[in-house]
């Protein structure tokens, strides 16, 4: 059954004028999505960087945007669809850290999405044979079982990335721009259900929503955020996959390209986006896994016990705080630590030498102990 937070972020969805950053902003004001609902309108208008529009339109449709919930979680339970909120402890970690991410996803499937590392897969719909034999390669070359990828089941390079993946006895994730009750294009419905077995399928479109043009930009950014690093494989200078790549970098995730002739239309979005040190040359899948620092977990995803090594104290505060607060930026290192920044940076780089610690796109950092 869903719970009340559920429902009531489900009513702020559909209340007019309020967005998914207007939306969590309300949420962190108030404490929860039902605190949202029964604050009173004089608190809710002092709430600060919130159009005032948004308030008004909240408070003057709150019964209407309840009946909306109760029937979308209606039709959910009925189809077998999850709803995760952004404070559900199943919804993608390194998503919910993008300030514009969707405050609740509907998702089909069974897995554990935070216990995997994830790679995002893009790239043009207009796919050449260089591009496919490419991507074949490229996932083909994936040896280790605690990985997902990830596209937007689309033409081109997403569905070759999908039905690799599918070939490849891996877990595949598809992001939709539209509502579950469909499946868009609908050529690709027969990987779409095996998806939903194997993988998982995830939008933040309720059910009944068309695969609409506007929708698609908005599913490009959780491809980008949800991921720890994204490959374009191919794309000309314009394109969807530019704008993923883009999103990436705003919200430092790894970004790599694939290298092609200058004179091939869809090489030049990946040469440009190299060019500009927006994208990372990919060599090679072993290349990536360097790079992402995957390397240093073995496939099963378990932790590597170090031999016994010497810490001095402020090593020893370092590894207890990773150990207690989880994967943490280094501005929340420092923060949390009342250490300078300089002196943090020194410890953190003396903790990865030492193989203690991981970090990742993002500047994030974890404990390996």
């Amino acid at each position: 059954m869903a719970n009340n937070e559920t429902l009531y972020t489900l009513a702020l969805k559909f209340s007019k004028d309020i967005g998914d950053i207007t939306a969590r902003k309300l949420i962190e004001a108030c404490g929860s999505a039902s605190e949202v609902f029964s604050e009173n309108k004089e608190y809710l208008y002092k709430i600060p960087n919130i159009n005032k529009r948004a308030i008004y339109s909240l408070t003057r449709q709150s019964k209407d945007s309840l009946v909306k919930a109760e029937k979308e979680i209606e039709i959910s339970l009925k189809k077998n669809i999850d709803i995760w909120t952004i404070s559900d402890k199943r919804y993608p970690k390194n998503l919910r850290h993008c300030h514009d991410a969707p405050v609740l996803l509907f998702t089909k499937g069974n897995i554990d999405i935070n216990k995997k590392k994830i790679l995002s897969v893009v790239g043009t719909r207009k796919m050449t044979s260089y591009g496919r034999d490419f991507c074949k390669k490229i996932i083909g070359d994936i040896k280790r079982q605690d990985l997902v990828i990830v596209s937007g089941m689309a033409y081109g390079v997403d569905i070759c990335a999908h039905e690799q993946t599918l070939n490849n006895n891996l877990l595949a994730v598809a992001i939709l721009g539209h509502g579950l009750n469909e499946i868009y294009p609908k050529a690709h419905y027969k990987e779409a259900m095996e998806i939903a077995e194997k993988g998982l399928l995830i939008t933040e479109f309720p059910f009944y929503t068309s695969p609409k043009r506007e929708n698609f930009p908005k599913r490009n950014r959780i491809i980008a955020g949800i991921s720890e690093g994204i490959v374009v494989v191919e794309s000309p200078l314009k394109g969807g996959a530019i704008i993923t790549a883009d999103l990436s970098n705003s919200y430092n995730r790894e970004v790599f390209a694939v290298p092609g002739r200058s004179t091939d239309l869809y090489s030049q979005g990946c040469n440009w986006l190299i060019s500009k040190n927006k994208a990372n040359i990919f060599y090679s899948y072993e290349d990536m896994e360097k790079h992402l620092n995957w390397d240093c977990y073995t496939n099963d995803n378990t932790q590597i016990k170090p031999t016994e090594i010497s810490l001095n104290k402020d090593e020893e505060d370092i590894i207890s705080l990773l150990q207690s607060k989880g994967k943490l930026q280094i501005d929340q290192i420092v923060i949390l630590s009342k250490k300078p920044s300089h002196i943090i940076l020194d410890i953190m780089f003396n903790l990865e030498l030492k193989g203690l610690i991981t970090s990742s796109p993002g500047k994030f950092f974890e404990s390996k102990i």
